[in-house]
């Protein structure tokens, strides 16, 4: 908490609103809660209400708010008489008309401020015109901003509440503006009275929601804009303008380009792309733009060829074109320069063998080039410093180039990297491999080479002979081990982020992951500043970003610059920029709404593209020939401020050379020589000049190392001649021949001595140009650097050059790397593991004499992983006494992972003492976790004969249990896997997730999966699609069968997939569906899709990060979901392997080099030997399925889509399922420091001394002393808890606490309530950056100083609850405060403090338990289930028989319906009966106490021969104030109340003495009129939220559901047509559930069911008429056989009998047949039922009882006692021929149990916890009194 008196004073007095009562003011337009002002920079509140009587704050331009703000409301400022109200709330506000009438204009704009709350509300009136509305905008730098909200007027006077969600804001500034641009007739603006808010505000006045909607994510206001207003609107720094060279149609999909000699710019439009055209079809082209009176448009446009096919790269020289139009890099000669293609010129020869996808006279240099993604071919053509042509390419796509005719093994392979191609030599190679889809490559002043990426980090440094860092698949190198990084210290899209200092979304960080251009600006016209940065255009941020590259080391860092252009346009994709010879910069821009690689046809827009140039000051373009210029005039542009000059003259010269052709081209050729070798050798140009003067001596032949001239250079005093030198010498193609012996000692020399990492850098490269044997001494020099140990590129281009030596010398080469390890540690271990992988027979034996010689634990351990390395997957060894023996050698070593290791070893070598020693280390909780894990992992690959045996203890041991369960899928182990199924609710989330692959691992293990399904023991809902499809993989009949019973049949036509993105893109973009809850999104994600994809830096690497893709698109996000395999690359393609133990394995290859395979399944890496395996099967579908969201509800899919969608981190919302995630008592796993992540952030170091740990299972935090708070953050979102821990103040020495329901703040801070600890402070409730102290009392009496003590928190609704030791300390009822955040700990600013926390836990309570089954699974009616499975026993269920104790509330007669709900936030489940709530407390022994409070004026009670007023009771906050209200369903034919929840204020009664009398609950009526007997409180529409299921007036059926305003009669939706069945007053018989098995929920009686429409709103409904029995209760539906199709179950009213109903699935007529069974007739008048799982087995059991006296006992069995059964349901198989094959089918079976003899049910009752102890309790009112009966198991 921040202590400082001043702060303090000013948040708790100044931020709350008073209720303003002046005499203008009119409390209509009051929010319920007061809300809080907005504050300054200053800390001063703003004058955002008007209420200091001016325009204070605010800055007007035009003169529509002259004499602005008016005082009183319109009676007051036009005359008592008016008739009109504006509804201020004060003395002042905003009158657009009352001044100026509506002729004014203008703006009205408030100061910047910071949003501190996650709603605001503000009221507008006055015209509904787009020129007059209110918006809130965020400012961005140099005067850009973006729209946030936007709202206009109800074109009336009356203000109306306006109410925005800006928690995507929080910590950003805002500003409001007021605009009236038009005049006449409404022409004016009224506003009033911003405030922020903690919770959504509530108004009695009708909320004004605005027609068109800016969205946080709508940050980009424009598209399908024309060419010359997208230029207006781009910003661009001071003194730069945009303009519009060429545009539609002159250009259109323009995909790259380059600058020829004379300026002009050639352009690709690429017409073929997204499909490459059959051959002969091409429709792509060259097209040349020349500004030909330079003004800056390009007025000249010639087409130089056209019906090329799939071009993508693009570059002019050596008399000629270069394309690059996969499969072909091929020239197109132009010698004469007349832009006619040679091949084109009239007479030209035709080519003897046509190809109608190569231009005649065109050659094909190279072919080869694949387009599997046919946006990741070749492309960005761009000459080198060293001439060579140099491209990118992607990794999806998996090209095998070379010359025509090659043979393909002598090809060259490239699928993601740079290539280089010699112009003259015709020689190709990859320059470096790696990244991702690179699209942009340039080089800096030095030559160095960087390139932009996508999805991947995306900065490279691009070295010769570089790895690295891969978006997916593997090295060509398979002894690569590690690739090298980007280097970029950021990131342009959130990563693990929580909105914090600017990072809340991808907009503030650069726009997204996909770039493509790269330029680094050294064009000479530009501001210093841009020199030699690098540009590079971001497609989904519609922007240019820039980065500066910092040399560090032998590399670079890029770390991020302001972006330098903003299109704001969502069409907007630059593809490629280049400056020309004026400095200035070409753009080009494909412009298209569809952002995204899409490989159907239509997906793209063939029509548009623009040429941009950006201009600095004016700039006017220049005319230039450089063809023209002498060879020496060519020469002295080396040093010229334009890099354009230099480079383009380098070419020319390189060209002159090349075709030398007569005396006078040579002695200008010898005259240039003669004056860049005077330059080169210390002219007057400075380092870099002399760099460019020696790439063109050298690009004219004249640096080879066979001249003695040249020698020189190995000493040159520039560190960047020398290394340029290096690269010359390798660049030549007889390199070997070049390098003589007295060379190679020189290079050894340098690579000791000389002291610059880039010329050790260069020197690394030629390496791996050499001949082995001339690598040896140079690699010894270079690797005796230690300072290169840290370096980011060096130890591993050391490796790259080194590794090869390990097969040509094993000895030598670990002789070497033993030496390098003194200086390089990693180079002796990367050595040791090469050689460990090479041949056993020759490896082994030397590994084990290294280990031999080995002096210490650390180099011990290397060598004995070398050794286990080279046995891994070795199915026959040779004897080798040496290595069995080792186990024993190094049994007492100190380091336990050496004696591991060793005994690793000696088993395989068949030591029975080492693998009973290894079972002993896996055992011994004592060793570290690791070290167990690592002995486990020995067993399970050396298939341990007793590995069974060593599992079973595991799965008790939560440490290692993980590993346990995915062991037992390696071995057939039934018994394990009984095991598993028997525990598996009590696992933990991930232990599920690993278990469920276990168990679909092997067809034995396969069907105990599914019959647990079967059976609900697992949910169906647990089933994901992937493991569908993995279960489908095992190939058995049978189990297909049943899978198809508990999943359906799986469908994956293209019309199916098509059905489904309808589907799903209608439930998405519906205006009233399912909450967009991104918090339950995460739970989703973590739940579905997080073992495989990273999305914000959390998550599995199986597939792609999601992070920076176009998720926001709903189109691409539902394309890639609900048919991935139509996107998949080859590195997302899984295969199957069918092992010969009866495994089966899916997953991708990572590694099949040597004995092993590596493969990435859905929760693991796993390896096996080959010799293991009898079947692979490479298959045609992405490891993501298509019907992944098949198991999800609505709600889930809109959740989900909302988080996948969204701009940022969010914490995940804890659920019952995942929290026990919280804290594991070994790591900071799911929490972060807000402190660190920030400095992390903005690239600094946290404050010295802070720290969070874990030590013994306790959470330390430790400062030795702080400027500011810092705080440890749970990633769990928490709404109804309790927390206990123990926490300890180090010799209660400074301050410490707890943040609940607390929001992390950009500046480090937080917001929310804090349980605050230390000296002073213990106790207290105190509201972090808000109201400040809340609760200042004297708890710290209860406090125990410098010890342990016992810290509760009790959060629920809007109270909250603390205790220490016990002892009560805070009891605040708290409607204004935030009702859900995360928890966080403190450590306060001040003087050094050390904290502790131990035994953490976190108890989720749901205050009202009907909630937790609004959704039930597959379409079916709500069930009752256990809130904790595992309560009472370990196993996941809870033991013993099944018992129950009754408790009487009440003998009266009050209600015939009852709810289970938590009515005062204490944590504890009440009851409710009518007018009567009956309060639960614990006693000390934590039994249940129960005290009765009256809610009406008085206690209401009826005869038994009568009626009561209240057939069904549910709980709902309906006016969201943090409290339950009741609502009560009134005698059949009459309304339906709901009765406010008062909290602790009186409701307008007095305190009574006496107790029984609480406060009043204000009544409002719901409906009018409610029929049928059985209405029902459901989720119709699937969204998540409760509607009322009834008859209504003229026998229509339908449902209703709340306005926003809460008092309001709720809005009817009709079902039906009027006069229909099952709708009169005192019908009976309704239900709800999914009959037809279409995902959408059906309304059932007796007659038959309405089939619920795509869009619930489409009325009547469908009605199928159906046998479904008498009169009943409420109707179930549910699966009850386990076939696939869900039945239904009903219970006759008034009579005797209970059924189900049997789908048995469509008959001839194409309706659905029904069957009907008896369960039971044993007792009459089951005028009530309830789906329960009472056992907690997974499946449904039915409550039931007599309702006693139902007609005053003169129906059937009147008389009989008042029972009350609960029928246990059970499967049971058999099996029977169909279709010539044994089939088992599931048959349900219910067994009758008693409960009770004189109780019975009334109309509706609840089932539900009741007392916390994890069972289902029962709550039942009817004319016999108010019961409870709490389950117990004996």
């Amino acid at each position: 908490m921040s202590r400082t008196p001043v702060v303090r004073s000013l948040l708790v007095l100044a931020l709350l609103l008073p209720g303003l009562a002046a005499f203008g003011a009119n409390p209509i337009n009051e929010p319920e809660h007061a809300g809080f002002q907005a504050l300054g920079e200053d800390g001063r509140i703003l004058n955002l209400n008007f209420e200091k009587g001016d325009l204070t704050d605010w800055t007007a331009t035009g003169n529509a708010w002259d004499k602005q703000p008016v005082k009183g409301d319109l009676d007051t400022v036009r005359g008592a008489a008016q008739p009109k109200r504006a509804l201020p709330t004060g003395d002042y506000w905003i009158g657009g008309y009352e001044i100026s009438g509506d002729k004014g204009q203008g703006t009205l704009s408030s100061v910047p401020f910071l949003v501190t709350h996650p709603w605001c509300s503000f009221l507008v009136g006055g015209g509904k015109f787009a020129e007059t509305r209110v918006e809130i905008v965020i400012p961005g730098r140099n005067g850009a901003e973006s729209v946030f909200f936007k709202v206009s007027g109800p074109d009336a006077e009356e203000m109306r509440p306006v109410i925005v969600d800006t928690s995507s804001l929080m910590g950003r500034k805002i500003f409001i503006r007021l605009v009236d641009r038009i005049s006449g007739g409404w022409g004016h603006v009224n506003f009033d009275d911003f405030r922020f808010h903690t919770t959504r505000p509530k108004f009695k006045q009708t909320e004004l929601r605005p027609t068109a909607l800016v969205s946080v994510t709508e940050v980009y206001p424009y598209e399908g804009v024309t060419a010359a207003e997208a230029a207006k609107v781009m910003q661009v720094p001071p003194g730069f303008s945009v303009q519009v060279a060429a545009a539609e149609p002159d250009i259109a999909q323009p995909v790259a380009m380059c600058i020829d000699d004379r300026g002009r710019l050639w352009v690709v439009e690429a017409h073929s792309y997204p499909k490459r055209e059959e051959e002969g079809k091409g429709k792509d082209r060259v097209l040349i733009f020349e500004d030909t009176d330079l003004d800056g448009t390009l007025d000249k446009r010639t087409v130089f060829i056209e019906k090329l096919n799939l071009v993508s790269g693009i570059e002019v020289g050596f008399g000629g074109v270069w394309i690059g139009a996969a499969p072909y890099l091929m020239f197109i000669a132009d010698k004469n320069g007349n832009d006619i293609p040679d091949g084109l010129e009239p007479g030209a020869p035709q080519d003897a063998q046509p190809n109608g996808d190569v231009p005649n006279g065109a050659v094909v240099l190279l072919d080869g080039w694949h387009y599997e993604d046919t946006h990741e071919t070749l492309n960005s053509f761009t000459w080198g410093p060293d001439g060579w042509l140099y491209g990118c390419h992607g990794v999806f796509t998996h090209s095998v180039v070379g010359k025509p005719g090659t043979a393909e093994k002598d090809r060259t392979r490239i699928n993601a990297g740079i290539w280089r191609y010699h112009p003259v030599r015709h020689q190709f190679e990859v320059f470096s491999e790696g990244t991702s889809n690179p699209w942009g490559i340039d080089f800096d002043e030095h030559g160095q080479a960087f390139a932009t990426a996508c999805v991947i980090p995306h900065l490279y440094h691009l070295i010769q002979g570089g790895r690295y860092h891969r978006q997916a698949g593997q090295h060509f190198n398979p002894h690569t081990y590690d690739d090298i990084k980007t280097i970029a210290k950021h990131r342009h899209y959130v990563g693990n982020q929580w909105n914090v200092k600017d990072r809340a979304r991808s907009d503030d960080l650069g726009g997204g992951h996909a770039h493509a251009g790269a330029m680094i600006y050294q064009g000479g016209s530009w501001p210093n500043e841009y020199r030699g940065k690098l540009f590079m255009h971001n497609i989904h941020g519609n922007r240019v970003n820039v980065d500066v590259l910092k040399q560090q080391g032998s590399g670079f860092v890029g770390d991020r610059n302001p972006d330098f252009l903003l299109t704001g346009d969502k069409w907007s994709q630059m593809i490629a920029l280049q400056y020309g010879p004026d400095g200035q910069v070409w753009m080009i821009d494909w412009y298209d709404a569809n952002q995204c690689h899409r490989p159907e046809e239509g997906a793209h827009d063939r029509t548009n593209g623009r040429i941009y140039r950006v201009v600095y000051n004016n700039t006017k373009p220049v005319k230039v020939d450089l063809q023209k210029m002498t060879s020496l005039e060519l020469a002295k542009l080396y040093n010229h401020s334009n890099l354009w000059y230099s480079r383009h003259a380098q070419r020319i010269l390189q060209e002159r050379a090349e075709g030398r052709r007569d005396a006078a081209m040579n002695a200008q050729l010898d005259e240039a020589f003669q004056f860049l070798s005077k330059q080169v050798n210390g002219g007057e140009a400075n380092e870099t000049g002399r760099l460019r003067a020696f790439w063109m001596f050298a690009i004219l032949g004249a640096a080879l190392p066979q001249d003695p001239a040249n020698a020189g250079f190995l000493t040159n005093s520039s560190a960047w001649i020398r290394s340029w030198y290096l690269q010359t010498l390798g660049n030549q193609p007889d390199v070997a021949s070049l390098v003589p012996a007295e060379l190679v000692k020189q290079l050894a020399k340098l690579a000791g001595d000389d002291p610059s990492p880039v010329v050790r850098l260069y020197l690394a490269s030629l390496c791996q140009r050499l001949p082995l044997d001339k690598r040896w001494d140079i690699l010894a020099g270079l690797t005796s650097h230690s300072e290169d140990a840290s370096d980011h590129n060096l130890p591993l281009m050391y490796w790259y050059a080194m590794e090869p030596l390990a097969d040509a010398d094993p000895q030598r080469a670990l002789a070497l790397a033993i030496s390098a390890g003194a200086s390089i540690p990693r180079l002796q271990e990367l050595m040791v593991r090469r050689l460990g992988s090479g041949d056993p027979a020759t490896t082994l034996e030397l590994l084990a004499k290294g280990l031999e010689s080995a002096k210490d634990s650390p180099t011990r351990l290397m060598f004995l992983r070398g050794i286990n390395g080279a046995l891994r997957g070795r199915s026959e060894l040779t004897a080798n006494p040496t290595l069995a023996t080792l186990a024993e050698k190094f049994g007492h070593d100190a380091d336990p992972l050496v004696r591991v290791e060793a005994q690793a070893a000696s088993m395989r070598y068949q030591n029975a003492t080492a693998a009973d020693a290894l079972r002993s280390s896996v055992a011994d909780a004592s060793l570290p976790v690791d070290v167990r894990r690592i002995a486990f992992r020995f067993l399970v690959e050396g298939k341990d004969k007793q590995l069974a045996s060593v599992i079973k203890p595991l799965l008790l041991d939560a440490a290692l249990r993980r590993e346990a369960i995915r062991a037992i899928a390696s071995d057939e182990n039934t018994e394990a896997a009984d095991q598993l199924v028997a525990a598996y609710a009590a696992l933990t989330p991930d232990e599920r997730r690993d278990a469920l692959n276990t168990l679909a691992a092997r067809p034995s293990y396969a069907s105990r999966l599914l019959s647990a399904v079967q059976s609900n023991a697992i949910a169906r809902t647990e089933l994901s699609a992937e493991l569908v499809r993995q279960l489908r993989n095992l190939n058995n009949d049978e189990l297909r069968t049943q899978l198809e019973q508990v999943w359906g049949v799986v469908r994956e036509t293209p019309a199916d997939r098509a059905a489904l993105q309808a589907k799903y893109t209608a439930l998405l973009t519906k205006d009233n569906g399912p909450p967009k809850d991104r918090e339950h999104g995460r739970a989703v994600f973590a739940k579905t899709c997080q073992q495989c994809h990273t999305l914000f830096g959390t998550g599995g690497k199986v597939g792609p990060d999601l992070t920076g893709s176009n998720r926001a698109n709903t189109e691409y996000l539902l394309s890639n979901i609900v048919d991935p395999s139509s996107v998949m690359a080859k590195e997302y393609r899984p295969t199957v392997f069918a092992l010969a133990d009866g495994r089966v394995v899916t997953g991708i290859i990572k590694d099949e080099n040597g004995p092993l395979y590596t493969v990435q399944t859905a929760n693991e890496l796993i390896t096996f030997p080959k010799d293991d395996v009898d079947q692979r099967k490479d298959s045609d579908q992405s490891m993501m399925p298509d019907d992944l969201l098949k198991n999800l509800s609505e709600a889930e899919v809109v959740a989900l889509a909302a988080y996948l969608q969204g701009p940022g981190q969010t914490p995940i919302q804890a659920t019952p399922a995942n929290i026990t995630g919280f804290f594991n008592g070994q790591d900071l796993t799911n929490w972060f420091s807000l402190t660190e992540q920030i400095a992390t952030g903005e690239g600094r170091q946290p404050p010295a001394g802070l720290s969070w740990t874990v030590e013994n299972s306790e959470v330390v935090g430790k400062s030795n002393g702080l400027k500011r708070n810092e705080f440890l953050v749970s990633q769990y979102s928490l709404s109804d808890f309790r927390f206990e821990c123990d926490v300890k103040l180090v010799g209660n020495q400074g301050n410490s606490g707890i943040q609940l329901r607390s929001v992390p703040l950009p500046n480090g801070e937080m917001r929310g309530y804090q349980a605050d600890i230390g000296a002073g402070w213990w106790g207290k409730l105190y509201e972090e950056s808000a109201r400040g102290l809340l609760e200042n009392n004297d708890a710290e009496r209860h406090a125990k100083k410098g010890e342990w003590n016992r810290y509760e928190i009790v959060a629920v609704g809007s109270r909250v609850r603390t205790f220490i030791n016990g002892e009560l300390c805070v009891d605040r009822d708290d409607p204004a405060a935030a009702r859900s955040g995360v928890l966080a700990l403190q450590l306060h600013s001040g003087g050094p403090t050390e904290v502790r926390f131990r035994n953490l836990k976190v108890t989720l309570l749901e205050p009202n338990p009907a909630k937790e089954r609004v959704q039930p699974p597959g379409g079916v009616s709500e069930v009752v289930v256990m809130a904790n499975a595992a309560a009472a026993g370990t196993d996941g269920a809870a033991t013993g028989k099944i018992d129950f104790e009754k408790t009487v509330l009440d003998h009266v007669f009050r209600s015939e319906g009852v709810c289970i709900a938590d009515f005062d936030n204490d944590g504890l489940r009440d009851i409710a009966a009518g007018s009567q709530i009956y309060f639960q407390s614990k006693d000390a022994s934590g039994q249940s106490k129960w005290t009765t409070k009256v809610i009406l004026e008085k206690p209401v009670e009826f005869a038994t021969n009568v009626y009561s007023q209240s057939f069904m009771n549910w709980a709902e906050d309906l006016n969201n104030d943090g409290r339950l209200d009741l609502i009560v369903v009134d005698f059949p034919g009459k309304q339906t109340w709901w009765f406010e929840n008062p909290g602790k204020a009186s409701g307008g009664r007095e305190p009574a003495d006496d107790p029984l009398f609480g406060p009043i609950w204000k009544k409002h009526e719901i409906t009018p009129v409610t029929n049928n007997e059985s209405p029902q409180y459901v989720d119709v529409e699937g969204d998540g939220r409760r509607e009322l299921l009834i008859g209504y007036g003229a026998k229509t059926m339908g449902f209703a559901y709340p306005k926003s305003f809460p008092e309001a009669v709720w809005k009817l939706s009709p079902i039906s047509q009027p006069g229909v069945p099952g709708t009169d007053r005192f019908s009976h018989g309704l239900g709800l559930g999914d009959i037809n098995g279409d995902g959408r929920k059906d309304v059932c009686i007796i007659q038959g069911w309405w089939e619920q429409p795509a869009d619930a709103a489409d009325a009547p409904w469908k009605f199928h008429e159906a046998p479904f029995g008498k009169a009943c209760s409420q109707m179930s539906v549910y699966d009850f056989d386990g076939d696939g199709d869900n039945d239904i179950l009903s219970a006759s009213a008034h009579d005797y009998g209970i059924w189900w109903h049997e789908n048995k699935g469509q008959a001839d007529d194409g309706e659905i047949a029904w069957q009907t069974h008896e369960i039971d007739k044993s007792f009459s008048e089951t005028h009530a039922v309830v789906l329960a799982d009472l056992n907690g087995d997974g499946l449904p059991d039915f409550i039931t009882g007599k309702r006693w006296h139902s007609h005053s006992g003169n129906g059937p069995g009147g008389h009989e006692p008042a029972v009350l059964r609960w029928f246990e349901l059970k499967r049971e198989q058999a099996t029977e021929m169909v279709d010539g094959r044994t089939v088992t089918k599931t048959f349900p079976k219910w067994i009758k149990h008693e409960i009770d003899e004189d109780s019975g049910v009334g109309t509706q009752f609840d089932v539900g916890d009741i007392n916390g102890d994890g069972l289902l309790d029962i709550a039942i009112s009817n004319k016999k009194g108010s019961f409870v009966f709490l389950q117990t198991r004996k």
